[in-house]
């Protein structure tokens, strides 16, 4: 059973921020977000602020998951502004770029593989300008705390590779 902390989904602050933050930007805009009931806060939010959108996450059908990346890629008068998905879902296997520069981190989780394969989904060969990540952090929740395991794992991660790196340079 979900314990919902506000009468409607748009009196939350971090939904208040969200909002700020797409209203800040013309164009295109990708938000993650951690869980299912995020993005259904999310949908029910961006509706209430007329901002089209498209779903994308665990339940999703095939079929609706198509016709939503088709609608975000979309320039048409009835294509949708902002993807709005789970790293765990969409965060590999998509193409999002082209004219999408920023991202938003409604929520994170400790996985990762999922934010950086989400990254991924915006930044890639073709991507025209700078994309801008911004995650939300909510005072006095755990968001600083999961932003510092994930840069530390990707400090890890990056060592790592630079290791691997200096042995294959030395073999040759």
């Amino acid at each position: 059973q979900i314990r919902q902390l506000f009468d409607k989904p748009w009196d939350n602050p971090r939904a208040q921020a969200m909002v700020d933050w797409v209203n800040a930007y013309n164009g295109k805009l990708v938000v993650w977000a951690r869980f299912r009931e995020d993005i259904r806060q999310i949908s029910e939010v961006l509706s209430h602020e007329t901002q089209p959108h498209v779903t994308y996450y665990g339940a999703t059908s095939t079929k609706d998951r198509t016709a939503a990346v088709a609608r975000f890629l979309d320039d048409g008068p009835e294509s949708a502004r902002i993807f709005v998905s789970t790293p765990a879902a969409g965060g590999t296997g998509l193409n999002l770029q082209g004219g999408c520069n920023r991202v938003l981190y409604y929520s994170n989780s400790d996985n990762s593989i999922d934010r950086w394969q989400s990254e991924d989904r915006t930044h890639r060969i073709g991507t025209n300008g700078i994309v801008t990540y911004t995650d939300l952090i909510g005072k006095g929740s755990s968001d600083r705390k999961i932003l510092r395991n994930l840069s530390g794992k990707k400090s890890l991660s990056e060592m790592a590779l630079s290791e691997v790196r200096d042995w294959l340079d030395e073999a040759e």
